[in-house]
């Protein structure tokens, strides 16, 4: 059988299929990850909305998506698929998506839902509800020079000085039809990240020179009646900061269901001491996403 090797989130996976996005990796014989196809009994658990989320003690956390796949999570160091679909690049967004934030959190990472650049070698996080640009504006910063880490999943840890890192991942972006024709990134063949969704997967021929990166700035995106083209940039005090970094916790849920709630809001407690919170407020979520990107590089640059 072939084995594929690949590096994310400075995690080395041993997958027994091919995964487009990630970086390859050389053969390694003590993975922190191994992924196996394999089949999965679900019947004794019900669907919600087309979703299963399960913890199952003590065989892992369970994830499955209606006619797509299912997942079991193990421990962080062990995933079994079961793909209920030959249309391979639908289910391995779910992989790259929810499923690495199993991982992850098993792991012992914070996962926050954002995005990150890096401007002076440091890592700056960009994060907001769903819709609000977030991967748009990342990719207008990329465009203008500053090396994309991370699209949809920054995974944040502790080093051994109590600092956090922002640990690099895939070279994959997801991005909405309007904002590819207005950044004109469209790529031949680029899937869409659901086949109800005009939102499509990129990928970046990017290479990073560190695997991980000190935090900077975490910009928190949001809407503010403004003058039209106007933005405001407000600093967050600590329990502000916590509030908004709560709220954009990636898959919370999961937390709950796998018993460390406890664990990541004390890493978000540490990491309102570690880093700098600052609201971007602007008047529409339409408003041009490179606009934005300025603003955030002369922010950066005072």
């Amino acid at each position: 059988m072939n084995l594929y090797y690949y590096k994310a989130y400075g995690l080395i996976f041993q997958s027994e299929f091919p995964i487009e996005g990630l970086s390859k990796e050389s053969i390694c014989e003590n993975p922190d990850v191994v992924l196996k196809i394999g089949k999965l009994d679900v019947s004794p658990y019900d669907l919600v909305k087309g979703f299963l989320v399960k913890e199952i003690i003590p065989e892992g956390f369970l994830y499955g998506i209606k006619d797509l796949a299912t997942f079991l999570v193990s421990d962080g160091k062990q995933v079994i698929v079961d793909p209920l679909t030959d249309e391979t690049e639908l289910w391995q967004m779910y992989l790259l998506g929810s499923v690495m934030g199993a991982i992850l959190q098993q792991n012992g990472f914070l996962t926050l839902h954002g995005s990150a650049f890096v401007f002076n070698n440091k890592a700056h996080l960009i994060l907001g509800a769903s819709g609000m640009g977030k991967s748009s504006i990342a990719m207008a910063l990329h465009q203008k020079g500053y090396e994309l880490l991370t699209d949809d999943i920054c995974a944040i840890k502790f080093n051994s000085d109590n600092k956090p890192d922002l640990h690099i991942a895939s070279k994959h972006i997801k991005l909405w039809e309007d904002a590819i024709e207005h950044l004109d990134t469209a790529q031949e063949g680029m899937p869409r990240v659901r086949k109800s969704l005009p939102k499509f997967r990129l990928l970046l021929d990017t290479t990073h020179d560190q695997d991980k990166y000190e935090l900077g700035n975490i910009f928190v995106l949001n809407i503010k009646r403004l003058a039209e083209g106007q933005f405001s940039f407000k600093n967050l005090n600590t329990m502000e900061f916590l509030h908004h970094l709560n709220l954009n916790v990636y898959r919370k849920k999961f937390l709950l269901d796998m018993g460390n709630q406890k664990e990541a809001f004390y890493m978000l407690s540490q990491l309102t001491n570690n880093a700098l919170g600052t609201v971007l407020n602007r008047t529409h979520s339409g408003t041009d996403v490179r606009l934005v990107a300025e603003k955030i590089e002369a922010f950066l640059k005072q």
